[in-house]
């Protein structure tokens, strides 16, 4: 089976060689931090540095004739269910005019941030770039945090699973009262093709998913308040006198390794005849099995392979069972942690940390699809999608993003997954264009709800 931690290392050491020449950077962008949002036209200036911020414009200050223009209607449902039709009705749609084109001659970058409420303490942004064929489209909600929550979802409610961020949205919805129902979400952690969550993850005060590499991630305090930055898993694992370390939570396990599986996994472990499984229930060893144990609701299977099996090889059933879980200070106070990375913003600058968290060339380098999470100034939950590989919108590179991002509001923020993942569903519908043509079946997403 295929080692998550050589899923990201293989990549990286190759990049290394292979990284491009700046000449090769997707096109540039020229935008300049404005946090009180108040944008002005600016013609784009030269300058010796790698990566450029545009300014923005609104239509009503700009002469420029060639500028694009965005229109916003009021989609009319064609579906009969009430609730749908009630949904739609409430948010406002812009649609990108690309009927005309941009004057071959000019000299400024046409850079417009819209905003509009579409609920009361909801607001959606859009930010279009035009400036020839380099266009760009991105998409964000901001969600007052003392109407809404935020909080993570699993695809099909475990691990693993995959399912659209639309079909995460709907099922929410079944599974909560009419009081909280969700209103926005966005694709959360990166993830490998089974399913399985590839970043540290906890859901509920409980783990559900490692990683090999400390690496960026959002935290939700109990107060709803949001913290980000990198964080760590270390667990060890005591069954009667002899303890190991942990080598990660609900995931496919390999050689030599121990594997915590809990009630977030699913029925079962899934596992092959290579190992032993521990089941432990009120602090004892109640049950010892070969593989694909059934994992108790009110506590986890401990399933060991290779030198882990033969340190617990004289463990019998009773015997008492300890496990420590550590992710760091102030992590360990999270409710919820949605690891993914880099980080994008900090303190309101532009703060990428792709290089030192050792991230593969197919995130860390050019434009693309990317979807974010952060914070704004007044602690509202912010999340965006930035559509890309299509002839209206490239996407962005993370130096950009970040830019953006701040220009929607962010004081803080975290790259999620990106690609063909990138999807923003608003009261039900996708409101940008998923890459891959239509929306991907995803392992997690975000989802802010009413409280």
């Amino acid at each position: 089976m295929m080692n998550l931690k050589k899923y990201f290392l293989i990549p990286f050491i190759f990049g290394i060689f292979f990284l491009p020449s700046n000449t090769d950077a997707a096109k540039k962008i020229n935008v300049e931090r404005n946090s009180d949002v108040d944008f002005s036209s600016e013609e784009v200036q030269n300058s010796d540095e790698r990566y450029f911020i545009p300014r923005l414009s609104t239509v009503e200050d700009s002469e420029d004739s060639t500028k694009k223009k965005i229109r916003r209607s009021t989609k009319k449902s064609k579906q009969t269910d009430e609730k749908t039709v009630e949904q739609k009705s409430n948010r406002k749609k812009i649609k990108i005019d690309e009927t005309d084109k941009p004057a071959v001659e000019t000299s400024k970058t046409v850079s417009e941030y819209r905003s509009v409420e579409i609920a009361p303490g909801l607001i959606e942004k859009f930010f279009v770039h035009n400036d020839g064929s380099d266009r760009i489209r991105a998409y964000c909600l901001i969600a007052d945090h003392k109407r809404y929550s935020i909080n993570p979802m699993l695809a099909l409610g475990k691990i693993p699973g995959r399912a659209t961020v639309s079909d995460m949205f709907r099922d929410y919805n079944s599974w909560t009262d009419s009081k909280h129902k969700a209103v926005a979400a966005v694709n959360a952690s990166y993830f490998a093709t089974n399913g399985d969550l590839i970043g540290i993850t906890k859901i509920d005060g409980m783990s559900a998913g490692t990683n090999y590499i400390d690496r960026s991630a959002v935290g939700i305090m109990e107060d709803g308040s949001m913290i980000f930055g990198k964080n760590y898993y270390y667990g060890v694992v005591t069954l009667g006198n002899v303890s190991q370390p942990v080598s990660g939570v609900d995931h496919e396990r390999s050689e030599n390794n121990l594997i915590i599986y809990n009630r977030w996994y699913g029925e079962t472990t899934k596992t092959n005849s290579y190992g032993m499984e521990y089941v432990i229930e009120d602090g004892r060893v109640t049950a010892i099995n070969q593989n694909n144990s059934r994992i108790p609701k009110n506590g986890v299977v401990v399933s060991v392979n290779g030198t882990a099996k033969d340190a617990f090889a004289g463990v019998r059933i009773g015997d008492s069972a300890t496990i420590i879980e550590d992710y760091g200070e102030p992590w360990n106070e999270a409710v919820h942690i949605v690891g993914a990375g880099p980080r994008l913003v900090m303190g309101g600058n532009i703060f990428v940390t792709v290089d030192e968290e050792l991230f593969p060339n197919d995130i860390r380098i050019g434009a693309a699809p990317r979807s974010a999470v952060g914070v704004t100034k007044d602690g509202d939950y912010l999340i965006a999608v930035v559509d890309g590989r299509q002839r209206s919108s490239r996407g962005c590179t993370l130096q950009e993003w970040a830019s953006v991002l701040i220009n929607f509001g962010a004081v803080d923020a975290i790259n999620l997954d990106g690609g063909g993942s990138s999807t923003l569903v608003i009261n039900g519908s996708v409101i940008n264009s998923p890459s891959d043509g239509k929306p991907r079946p995803v392992a997690s997403s975000l989802i802010i709800a009413r409280k």
